[in-house]
């Protein structure tokens, strides 16, 4: 029997924009918004990897999030690489997976258009108390 814990997953996400009217030219027609391909997959015992790939608007092909977490270490879990930052809840949701169209505006004004996406190590502590505490630095 032949082991596939350790092939990847692979998916391609399109978000596509359509418009019909008689005001404004530019948006009559169907457009790209975001084109998008994920790759995850266990890399050995002790980590586990995620690349996320997108084209918006027709652009070039750019790494969004590459990262590596650990996945041995009691109570302890290590990221590093580049992703999104855990900076309220609407940061870590990609741009297919929105409720709307756009993301919000207070997203938009505090974030910016990287959304705190940076190159980084991010150490997570689960804390052993009778309620659920999750330290992220």
């Amino acid at each position: 029997m032949v082991d596939r814990t350790m092939n990847p997953a692979i998916s391609f996400n399109g978000l596509f924009l359509g418009g019909w009217g008689t005001t404004l030219e530019s948006s009559k027609g169907l457009k790209i918004q975001e084109l998008e391909g994920q790759f995850t997959a266990t890399v050995d015992p002790y980590f586990f990897a995620n690349l996320v790939f997108t084209s918006e608007e027709g652009g070039a092909l750019e790494p969004e999030e590459a990262w590596a977490s650990t996945l041995g270490l009691p109570m302890v879990s290590l990221k590093m690489g580049k992703f999104l930052t855990s900076f309220g809840k609407n940061n870590l949701i990609h741009s297919h997976a929105q409720p709307l169209i756009d993301r919000p505006l207070a997203n938009k004004m505090i974030l910016g258009d990287d959304a705190f996406s940076s190159v980084g190590v991010q150490a997570d502590l689960l804390i052993p108390l009778p309620w659920y505490v999750n330290l992220s630095v």
